[in-house]
């Protein structure tokens, strides 16, 4: 007697396809930085292109208001904040340069290792 078909939605078959439903871990220091720095270029992104806009509509119009002038440099000046930050973010997710006095640091191993 061959044994009865199993049903597609048996929970034996579902079994293994899940994790165990643990948390990740908290991002370190580095990726939140990193996530920061990614968050400011879609920021910058966002802003470069309502600059476009703003300086379309000001080429396009004849006589154009001096409200429009003064949005288009306070667009400029949080685009050079925001660069600002995000170079910042950048210089900071920068492996730290070793101090080549170190005894430690590589450059001395090599020279202390050469033969010469």
């Amino acid at each position: 007697v061959s044994p009865p078909p199993q049903d597609s939605d048996s929970d034996s078959e579902g079994e293994g396809l899940w994790g165990e439903g643990r948390l990740c871990p908290a991002p370190g220091p580095t990726l939140a930085q990193a996530g920061s720095v990614r968050a400011g270029l879609r920021s910058l992104t966002l802003k470069a292109a309502e600059l476009e806009e703003l300086q379309e509509r000001l080429l396009g119009t004849a006589l154009p208001p001096h409200e429009l002038h003064q949005d288009l440099q306070r667009l400029r000046d949080e685009i050079q904040e925001l660069t600002r930050e995000i170079r910042a973010g950048l210089r900071g997710l920068e492996p730290p340069k070793e101090d080549e006095e170190s005894p430690n640091s590589i450059g001395t191993r090599v020279r202390r290792t050469q033969v010469g």
